[in-house]
């Protein structure tokens, strides 16, 4: 009967072990994913500060090439611009232009989860300018099997180094930045 009573509270010690290393193995991970997304929302508002930082060493009707190091996200960050006389803008910009890095390219995105920061400019444009390829068999319409020039209004934040054009009048702020092959295509 002893030997039954020892094996029974040593299972039972054995039960209570495993139970309490996976819940600190769970507890460990869910840390290290918080750690890890606020790690990804940092690299966003520091980068935005260095640009911004930037952009205000240039004077007004002028403009200069920057080169920023990007970072490495779990989700795609991207560069948004809005001026003072948008409508559609996200409410932290409140009726003044601004400048911000976003988990993504819509207003929601901006609001809920970006990084904004004011700009003393009426306008503020941001682009992107890319060659993108289409592919074979794409409708009668395109040219298929040749590159489309395309142009958005966000930068994607890259993983590596970008260069980036910022042109500034009295009114206006202008910031672009150009892939390297359509850079190529366009030195044709």
């Amino acid at each position: 009967m002893k030997k039954k009573a020892i094996l029974l509270d040593n299972t039972l010690s054995l039960i209570i072990a495993v139970a309490g290393l996976l819940i600190l193995f769970f507890a460990a991970y869910a840390v290290f994913k918080i750690a890890n997304a606020n790690h990804d929302s940092e690299n966003a508002r520091a980068l935005l500060d260095v640009l911004v930082g930037k952009i205000n060493s240039v004077e007004d009707n002028s403009s200069a090439n920057f080169t920023l190091q990007g970072f490495d996200a779990k989700t795609q960050w991207y560069f948004l611009g809005w001026g003072k006389n948008v409508k559609d803008a996200p409410e932290k910009c409140f009726f003044k232009s601004c400048l911000c890095t976003c988990p993504g390219t819509t207003i929601a995105f901006c609001q809920s989860s970006g990084f904004c920061r004011d700009i003393d400019k009426t306008e503020v444009n941001v682009k992107f300018y890319v060659m993108v390829d289409i592919p074979v068999g794409a409708p009668e319409a395109m040219d298929s099997g040749s590159t489309l020039e395309s142009t958005t209004p966000y930068i994607q934040i890259q993983k590596n180094l970008m260069k980036i054009q910022v042109e500034k009048t009295k009114d206006a702020l202008k910031i672009e930045h150009y892939t390297d092959r359509y850079l190529a295509e366009h030195k044709q």
